[in-house]
């Protein structure tokens, strides 16, 4: 290691919302979910995941991260 490497960063906070569906987790039931997300023009991604044996175990939506804040170099 180089004790003479100083090296400068940009540190920015971001923060974005995670909605953790409830519902019964069926095939027409993630339908109709994509289609609600479409309507309200969420925006960001929906995330399915799925168990090792074809079923699925949660649902989520996350929403695009936002920048908090921007904080100055840290020299």
């Amino acid at each position: 290691m180089t004790p003479d490497f100083k090296p400068q960063f940009t540190v920015k906070a971001t923060g974005h919302v995670v909605a953790e569906f409830t519902c019964e987790r069926t095939s027409s039931n993630i339908g109709l979910i994509f289609e609600w997300i479409k309507r309200e023009q969420w925006k960001g991604c929906l995330q399915i995941n799925f168990a090792g044996n074809g079923g699925v175990c949660s649902i989520r939506f996350a929403e695009s991260p936002k920048p908090l804040r921007d904080t100055p170099e840290i020299n």
